[in-house]
């Protein structure tokens, strides 16, 4: 069973509620939700998710690239992908809005949440070290031990096409990727 790290209200009239906090770069960050919804029948229509990441400390700016809100039956799935931005500028706090159009129960579902990271560097910039661009090292794809940093991390880090890449439970682990609410 999935311990549920705290709860959530899918109502219009909640504001703003931390939904996931965690650090990646040495940059520490939460974000914030804030949904809008109407009660159907025994379900919340959730029509609107505004998504805003509140940086609190750390040299690197984190955005979110793509966000995804669906129903899961019992509750709702929402998958972050997040990005550093090293070198082109991030405003402050970032703002992702999504239109999910789904459905969750109004008592005893869930909101899991799946965080996963696109490498600061998309694409190989040159063969020798793709890795590191603008003197920027990606510590968080690669381990850098002396003179060898070519090698990838191990577990691999979640992707938007394969968020849970070795099968791990939703409800967490040592890299802090997932949190589980309960909605009430």
């Amino acid at each position: 069973m999935a311990q549920t790290n705290s709860i959530i209200s899918l109502e219009s009239n909640s504001g703003n509620q931390m939904i996931y906090a965690t650090q990646l770069y040495g940059s520490f960050f939460s974000i914030y939700g804030e949904f809008k919804s109407k009660v159907n029948n025994k379900h919340y229509e959730i029509n609107d998710l505004l998504l805003t990441i509140v940086m609190y400390k750390g040299l690197l700016n984190i955005g979110i690239s793509k966000a995804e809100l669906k129903s899961n039956g019992n509750g709702l799935d929402l998958i972050i992908e997040v990005q550093a931005a090293p070198n082109f500028d991030i405003k402050l706090p970032v703002k992702v809005s999504i239109h999910p159009d789904c459905k969750c129960p109004i008592k005893g579902g869930t909101l899991k949440i799946v965080r996963v990271v696109k490498k600061i560097h998309d694409r190989p910039v040159n063969k020798v070290n793709h890795y590191v661009v603008e003197n920027i090292f990606d510590d968080e794809f690669y381990y850098r031990e002396g003179n060898e940093d070519k090698r990838e991390r191990s577990p691999k880090i979640g992707t938007w096409e394969n968020p849970n890449p070795e099968g791990e439970p939703w409800d967490g682990n040592l890299r802090c990727p997932r949190a589980t609410h309960k909605i009430v």
